[in-house]
């Protein structure tokens, strides 16, 4: 496609005729994801048309192009959108989308705060959002979009404190618990790093991350400052089993080399379709691909202990499939009868973080100290060339509103979401993941709640709503990097099935690469 078609493309977004908000959207997503231009941004091209354009949209499609300029944080393209003053007070002001994207924008950047403040005024005492506040639902009847309710929910559930009776009749905000061990001032000598989700291959992947974490709290430990480690796990590894419909994307960088080649040369692009190739070693691949081994209290002190940590400093929750249906499954699948696993995977995450709030409390009594400055991760992501323990210190310290930090996921803030790979910052504001799992039933079990947030859990949504609806800074960081350490799968594991296949297969160029390495 030649630029001046893709600008022609772009300007058919601001057409009069271009359908309904909803529509806009999908057209944008069409846009940036699914028109590739050799050496051409098409998402920046998309986002500066938009604002250069902003006034030329309905208050639902100005409210849109902004969500995405915050998803991509956008600056320069922001401050154009955000200097058509008059096009904001009379327009966008009203839109609760616009607001909350706004509110989280300067929650990043607080040089806007004090702008945003003042537009939060006007959305607060605007006929709309008064009208709402009574429990008229048809209150924001201008917006087409479907989740419009569900912005003004979650924004007024935030500033709550500013509403006449500190609620909307008839809608339950989630609830707001506050946890007294984790103090506002002190604590700062007392590091609690939560490690959350299922094992998939504890002396390996594991192990790097227990080293990693040794090494990234020596200077913390070094000072005469306590480290405590919390692991929220469960009683099985669970390794990605690699599906026949799992694309090579998914599982290349797990299988030796000359299976890699294999799958680049003959262009596969499934397991399916390298079983149609070689039969015998995609079963072989399958087969290995998914581990399954008991977790025990003593093969995590072990591991711990010989990464260099002190078995007091360790805190394991351990859990089992029939206390996860118990706590939260069973319900979540009443609720979401039709969903997939990668939905009910949310579930399970908030349960394990869920785990950690004990811990904490323990950690607290063990050591006699509160607990400060927190951070949680995964037991599969390795942070290079980084410190997760000196990101959360000055996430806490150097903020005065509690504050915690994400991972920077555009894609996910895009489907209104944040990265949930890792959260870092004050004990507070972490804390707050610790009621997710009992705000998920709290939806669940809730006829109003469940019909508004439907579809809150879904995806990376939930940490977002979580974090929002408290008094809590969700921030992004650049500054660490990290990669997922899979279980890869050994050349030896494979060679019987290779064999088998070699002596199947007509293909000589197959034949040749089997043959140099069996």
């Amino acid at each position: 496609m030649e630029p001046h078609a893709l600008n022609a493309l772009i300007a058919g977004l601001i057409r009069p005729n271009s359908g309904n908000a909803n529509d806009f959207r999908h057209h944008i997503e069409r846009i940036m994801w699914h028109t590739p231009v050799p050496n051409t941004d098409v998402g920046g091209l998309t986002v500066a048309f938009l604002a250069t354009h902003i006034t030329d949209l309905d208050p639902d499609k100005a409210a849109i192009a902004f969500h995405l300029a915050v998803s991509f944080e956008k600056r320069h393209e922001i401050n154009l959108i955000l200097q058509k003053e008059e096009f904001i007070v009379t327009k966008l002001a009203y839109h609760p989308l616009f607001i909350k994207y706004f509110d989280i924008f300067s929650q990043k950047n607080l040089s806007y705060r004090d702008k945003f403040n003042d537009i939060l005024d006007i959305f607060l005492k605007s006929s709309f959002c008064k009208n709402f506040v009574e429990g008229d639902m048809k209150a924001f009847n201008f917006s087409s979009l479907f989740s419009t309710n569900v912005w003004a929910t979650e924004v007024l559930s935030r500033y709550r404190k500013r509403l006449p009776l500190q609620s909307i009749r008839g809608v339950p905000f989630l609830a707001q618990p506050r946890h007294a061990i984790f103090p506002k001032v002190g604590g700062e000598n007392h590091l609690f790093i939560g490690i959350f989700g299922q094992m998939r291959d504890p002396r390996g992947s594991f192990s790097k991350v227990m080293e990693y974490l040794y090494k990234d709290t020596q200077d913390w430990r070094a000072k005469g400052k306590t480290v405590s480690i919390g692991i929220s796990t469960w009683d099985q590894t669970g390794q990605k089993k690699i599906e026949d419909g799992s694309p090579t994307s998914e599982f290349a960088h797990r299988v030796p080399e000359p299976i890699k080649k294999i799958l680049t040369e003959h262009h596969i692009h499934t397991l399916a379709e390298f079983r149609n190739l070689l039969p015998s070693t995609a079963e072989a691949i399958q087969k290995a691909s998914y581990s399954n081994e008991t977790v025990s209290l003593e093969l995590l002190h072990e591991i711990a202990q010989s990464c260099g940590f002190d078995s007091s400093d360790i805190f394991i929750n351990i859990s089992t499939e029939n206390q996860y249906m118990d706590d939260i499954g069973r319900e979540f699948r009443a609720f979401y009868k039709n969903a997939g696993s990668g939905v009910e995977n949310q579930a399970r995450m908030w349960h394990r973080i869920a785990g950690l709030y004990d811990l904490t409390h323990q950690a607290t009594e063990r050591k006699g100290a509160a607990i400060g400055t927190m951070a949680l991760i995964r037991p599969d992501v390795l942070f290079e060339n980084s410190s997760i323990s000196n990101l959360a210190k000055t996430t806490a310290t150097e903020t005065s509103a509690p504050t915690a930090v994400c991972d920077f996921d555009p894609q996910a803030c895009w489907i209104e979401g944040v990265g949930d790979r890792y959260f870092a910052g004050s004990a507070q504001a972490v804390a707050r993941t610790f009621d997710a799992k009992d705000l998920i039933l709290q939806i669940i079990r809730d006829p109003t709640l469940s019909e508004l947030y439907h579809d809150r859990p879904f995806w990376h949504r939930f940490a977002q709503t979580v974090f929002y609806e408290s008094d809590v800074f969700l921030q992004n960081s650049t500054a660490i990097h990290m990669r997922f350490l899979r279980q890869n799968i050994d050349l030896n594991i494979l060679k019987a099935a290779l064999k088998a296949d070699y002596e199947q297969t007509t293909n000589e160029s197959i034949k040749k690469l089997i043959q140099d390495h069996i």
